[in-house]
């Protein structure tokens, strides 16, 4: 059977904001009715033949009752209509790699051979081509700003395919040729993506994919002389060292990253890590000064080219993920009353804060904090509520950093004083069944 011809939508239609919003959730509903409802030449039936989607089908995923999840499917609705990959977090599409129309040209002047005729004409097509690169540039920066604020409070499934999209998406840009002004801003673009696809490897507990990442984005982030995001990456080695076991080294990453970070979130962040890697090897301290620089850094206002500033999501560093980092270096220097004073104020914030701050694995870890600190000063009955809140995470949320955090709280409940007792029995029981279970691996982490 003859597939359909492309039924391509309007530029126009597909540069509108509540358009691009529907593409970049996958909702094919609300695109198909804006579509169909606004486009004098769309209507279900050449939507269906488009796309290979029965007719009645249509009418369903427009009224919301079917979604379109299949990425096959999707890649064929890309295809169908026209729709630029990267608007649906996918690779560019074969088709996009074909050479574009040629604009329509000025009328012809009186004189052809006048110079001034063909600089004139040479200085638009510079316009041009220079529009259409900003253009690209804006877009894709939407769309890194996008998935870094969903990498915080969203299940990882789902954005995997979205990151690696993006990633391909700039490689082929680059690889295509851009200007050199926005070279710079194209490897920033790769470079911070490649660095959530290495957060992401090390939270389903692929150390080799996460070194992998971050050396590609190091590698980004030297070719663009980009000194904020040099910073931030090795902030982000020095995280993985820490959950690998390699706190003196991430104490040392972390104070190299806090020393090229510009103010703001990154230095920020820098010295929490190095508070909580120094107290894991018991240096106080050093913790205790990295504290102090923490929250010098945190009363200055950041700089113009932070990375929070400029992509927020992961790569920022709010009040409630400052306060994590500072319990869990109290816990660590066996002081249970500022740990929890500190745990206990970012669990209310991630719980009273914007639904974008709430990250579920820093909430988690928080959690194990909290509980190990109640358990430090003997309260049984303040550790169980909260170790049953943990308990209730589902497993798609439960990052590979937790099952080392548990470690404490197993211990503490293991000491013979007070293993007789029911409550903690059955703590101790409830505990055990708990696995915390990684996002499943097979992942597309180093494509």
């Amino acid at each position: 059977m003859t597939p359909a011809p492309p039924l391509v939508l309007p530029r126009s239609f597909l540069d509108r904001p509540d358009v691009r919003h529907a593409l970049a959730n996958r909702d094919f509903g609300t695109a198909f009715r804006l579509a169909t409802d606004e486009l004098d030449q769309i209507s279900n039936r050449k939507i269906a033949l488009a796309c290979g989607i029965k007719h009645e089908r249509v009418g369903r995923i427009i009224r919301g009752q079917m979604r379109i999840t299949s990425l096959d499917k999707i890649e064929e609705i890309a295809d169908g209509l026209r729709i630029p990959g990267h608007l649906l977090g996918l690779a560019s599409r074969p088709w996009e790699q074909t050479t574009p129309p040629v604009p329509p040209q000025a009328p012809p002047s009186a004189n052809l051979g006048d110079p001034t005729s063909s600089e004139a004409s040479l200085g638009f097509a510079d316009t041009l081509a220079d529009t259409a690169d900003a253009a690209l540039i804006d877009d894709l920066s939407d769309q890194l700003r996008h998935l870094a604020v969903c990498y915080v409070h969203a299940p990882l499934p789902p954005l995997l395919p979205r990151l690696v999209a993006l990633r391909d998406t700039a490689i082929g840009h680059y690889q295509a040729g851009v200007r050199p002004r926005h070279a710079q801003q194209l490897l920033v673009i790769l470079g911070a993506t490649t660095t959530l696809l290495a957060h992401g490897a090390q939270n389903i507990g692929d150390r080799r994919a996460a070194t992998a990442h971050l050396v590609a984005a190091r590698r980004y982030a030297d070719h663009a002389d980009h000194t904020p995001l040099r910073a931030w990456i090795t902030g982000s080695a020095a995280l993985i060292a820490e959950w690998t076991g390699q706190a003196s080294t991430a104490a040392e990453l972390a104070a190299r990253s806090f020393h090229h970070a510009p103010h703001g979130h990154t230095a920020v962040r820098a010295a929490a890590i190095e508070a909580r890697a120094a107290a894991r090897v018991g240096d106080h301290a050093r913790a205790l000064l990295a504290l102090d620089r923490l929250q010098h850094a945190a009363d200055r206002p950041p700089a113009d080219d932070d990375l929070g500033v400029h992509l927020g999501g992961l790569f920022a560093f709010p009040d409630a993920k400052r306060a994590y980092y500072i319990g869990g270096t109290y816990r660590l220097l066996g002081r249970a009353d500022q740990c929890l004073d500190h745990t206990s104020t970012a669990l209310e914030l991630y719980r009273t804060g914007p639904e974008t701050e709430r990250s579920y694995g820093d909430q988690a870890l928080a959690t194990v904090d909290a509980i190990c600190a109640h358990l430090g000063r003997g309260e049984l009955d303040g550790a169980q509520p909260l170790l049953q809140d943990l308990l209730g995470l589902p497993e798609e949320l439960r990052i590979q950093q937790l099952a080392p955090a548990l470690a404490p709280i197993t211990q503490a409940l293991a000491r013979p004083r007070v293993r007789a007792t029911p409550l903690v029995s059955d703590m101790a029981a409830q505990l055990e069944a708990f696995a915390p279970a990684c996002v499943p691996h097979g992942l597309p982490w180093t494509r």
